[in-house]
């Protein structure tokens, strides 16, 4: 019985794992004519990618790339060069051995559709708060991690990509001085079979919350931020990063098909929540003025938000943004003077999901902030501090959960709709948002 078990574990695992891999591959940042390739090794390897269309012979060759410990033994490929709405597949070699897998490698690039068509309706899963358990290194007790398989939940919906919303992994107290610990954790995080399917398949883009910055609650004083900013940028493959400045954070921009993506950094540039003295910085003005005149560029019917803590709840609690009052009346404010239309927020953090539905003047529109949280640590109730009108009710979630939102609809009519799921992929809730709605009378 014993050696039947290993034989189903070691058959488990390598339907999920490229051999002789630590982790990946994952799929980062995909483009009409370019994508990210991530993966790691586990020692010392020069690895490179053999790439084809989909049915034909004729391979090209990526750069070749020598994977060192002091980067995590991590290799990113970025291809360049592919023709759009194309597929393709995909050989992974190390040290010119071809690695064996038991599934397809391919990806597909973006479509052309500007001037052509009507955008390509596609779906986006999100989601927060993973904590893989470690015991060694977990605070003793109950595991706080569980339900794995909801990263599979996740992998059968199909969605085009993944949006991880923050605590994507949790620093443990032994890893918070340490780049090699801050490694080892998102080593560990990514090296369970439930992980491999999902990295593999879908497009992955991420932003970080304070377990996956520091310590719990974690401010702009940290003085190891550049270290876990080093540690991010190793392990998501994300498009760019704060317009290339060396060590400014994490925020940036993508788009999939008509969508805009803005990915904010709620840490790096962060006051610490007690501060009284004088107005604090949560975002911070740099990063402020890069996200209004990205907005105000934008001609996205949907601009998409992401912050790693809630922006709309009014709940002066925990770490809200309404703690930053100043600021945060500050940007909703240009954001209407802007008359910025479109504009949808998504966050996590607070271990429960709710939609908040923020109401403005007759001239303008409800603004809307996402929650979606955990994916496998802990779940809790919604505290009654954090209960307001502005919740939409039938949306609350206190449970292991993701959504998946998904875009469709010609041109001048698209539409945003919002399904939440349990850990099992069943669904609880959904919910529709107009881009009509989304704009200035």
């Amino acid at each position: 019985m014993k050696w039947m078990t290993i034989f189903f574990l070691f058959i488990s695992f390598n339907l999920h794992a490229v051999e002789d891999l630590k982790n990946g591959p994952m799929l980062g940042a995909g483009k009409m004519k370019g994508v990210s390739i991530w993966l790691q090794t586990k020692v010392s390897a020069t690895v490179y990618l053999k790439y084809r269309k989909l049915g034909t012979s004729k391979y090209s060759s990526s750069e070749k790339i020598t994977t060192e410990k002091k980067t995590a033994f991590v290799a990113q490929f970025d291809l360049s060069l592919l023709e759009p709405n194309t597929t393709y597949e995909y050989e992974i070699y190390q040290n010119r051995k071809k690695l064996k897998h038991d599934f397809p490698l391919t990806f597909t690039t973006q479509k052309l559709w500007q001037w052509r068509t009507d955008p390509p309706d596609f779906s986006l899963a999100i989601g927060s708060c993973l904590f893989i358990n470690e015991k060694k290194y977990d605070r003793p007790g109950n595991t706080y991690g569980g339900e794995y398989f909801i990263l599979d939940s996740i992998a059968d919906k199909k969605p085009n990509l993944m949006l991880w919303l923050g605590d994507n992994v949790y620093f443990r107290e032994v890893e918070y001085d340490s780049k090699a610990g801050m490694f080892h954790r998102y080593t560990h995080s990514r090296d369970i079979p439930e992980m491999k399917r999902l990295l593999r398949t879908v497009h992955n883009y991420a932003i970080w919350d304070d377990h996956d910055y520091g310590p719990n609650d974690t401010d702009k004083s940290y003085v190891h931020k550049n270290d876990a900013l080093e540690a991010f940028k190793l392990f998501w493959a994300n498009p760019n990063y704060a317009q290339g400045q060396k060590n400014a954070g994490i925020y940036g921009q993508f788009q999939w098909s008509d969508i805009d993506f803005f990915l904010l950094d709620d840490r790096y540039y962060r006051d610490a929540n007690g501060i009284e003295h004088r107005e604090k910085d949560y975002f911070g003005k740099k990063q402020i003025d890069w996200l209004i005149n990205a907005l105000k560029r934008s001609q996205a019917p949907f601009k998409v938000i992401a912050s790693g803590g809630q922006v709309l709840s009014p709940a002066k609690v925990y770490e809200n943004y309404a703690n930053y009052e100043k600021e945060r009346s500050k940007l909703l404010s240009i954001l209407e003077k802007e008359k910025i239309s479109g504009v949808v927020f998504l966050s996590g953090d607070r271990h429960h999901t709710v939609i908040t539905k923020i109401p403005r003047g007759k001239k303008s529109y409800p603004l809307y902030d996402i929650t979606v949280s955990p994916l496998t640590s802990g779940s809790f109730p919604l505290r009654k501090s954090e209960q307001h009108s502005y919740q939409i009710k039938k949306t609350i979630v206190s449970e292991r959960n993701f959504a998946i939102l998904s875009f469709s609809g010609e041109r001048e009519n698209r539409v945003l709709h919002i399904a939440d799921y349990n850990s099992k992929g069943e669904k609880l809730w959904d919910y529709k948002i107009t881009a009509s709605e989304l704009s200035y009378k």
